[in-house]
């Protein structure tokens, strides 16, 4: 009956449980009620963590930029191949969960068409480092990779080359020196 109803109204009502501790075990060391396991315990479901499921990686996290491009009205997006190993290669301790907020935040940042290493907030964690091929992201020399993080870290800063040069440790006319002179043959 709803509250300050007359009428009893009728439901139907279906309750999905999700844990990742064992359940079972928990009853068999009394730190669960047994009733209640056995009302929750009807089908279960058992979904290896995502560290087992490394195919599920990349479509899940194409699927929550999607999500989050229509949520946050930004463009189309894809993952390019250098994020996309990235992660591939992290453990992911905290499941789709880290998964989902690591697109969330890439989705907010990056502001190109493309998902970029740049873009992933992925702590370092010893059971999985990080790898970059920097070859597949087009850096061959040294002064690639210096470009690409100067132009990657004024795009951050919204064009604003003090900030960018107080971010990179640099003063304003060295940033100015290396953005005019990035495109000379080194």
């Amino acid at each position: 009956m709803p509250l300050g109803g007359h009428r009893h109204v009728s439901v139907d009502v279906r309750i999905i449980a999700a844990t990742n501790t064992d359940l079972g075990e928990l009853v068999r060391a009394g730190r669960f009620r047994e009733d209640l396991f056995y009302r929750i315990q009807v089908i279960p479901i058992l979904l290896p963590p995502l560290r087992e499921r490394r195919e599920d990686i990349l479509p899940l996290s194409q699927w929550f930029l999607e999500r989050f491009g229509t949520e946050y009205n930004r463009p189309a997006r894809s993952i390019s191949q250098g994020a996309g190993r990235i992660l591939l290669d992290y453990s992911w301790p905290g499941n789709i969960r880290e998964l989902r907020n690591v697109i969330e935040r890439a989705s907010i940042m990056e502001l190109g068409g493309e998902i970029s290493p740049p873009s992933l907030t992925i702590p370092r964690h010893p059971a999985a480092p990080q790898r970059f091929d920097f070859e597949a992201l087009g850096v061959t020399r040294l002064h690639d990779l210096e470009e690409a993080y100067i132009r990657w870290t004024v795009d951050r800063m919204e064009g604003n080359r003090t900030r960018a040069a107080e971010r990179l440790g640099i003063s304003v006319r060295g940033l100015r020196y290396r953005l005019n002179h990035e495109t000379a043959p080194h």
